[in-house]
């Protein structure tokens, strides 16, 4: 798990609340958790191989958010998620 140091000494301690795809999906998630004040951190952020198929890290991108504030992040994710899935449901329902 990874802490990161917070202004006036406090220390967060993170933990994996989802396993994006690929990096841009990650980068996406980030954004909106950000946009819902929850600290984000992407585990292996800066390697080059992150997301890529067929490398170490082809399994997906962690996202790591403060225990404290996980089961939101989570929900979040849900929520989006959810959305999205209905989109596409809608999508192929115009196409049929």
């Amino acid at each position: 798990m990874a802490k990161e140091q917070k202004p006036g000494g406090q220390a967060h301690q993170y933990v994996r609340v989802h396993m994006a795809r690929n990096l841009i999906e990650a980068e996406f998630l980030k954004g909106l958790l950000l946009s819902n004040d929850i600290p984000v951190l992407i585990e292996d952020e800066a390697s080059e191989t992150v997301g890529i198929p067929g490398s170490l890290f082809g399994k997906g991108v962690p996202i790591l958010a403060p225990d404290t504030q996980a089961e939101e992040a989570r929900q979040i994710i849900a929520d989006h998620e959810e959305s999205r899935d209905d989109e596409e449901d809608e999508d192929e329902e115009e196409d049929a």
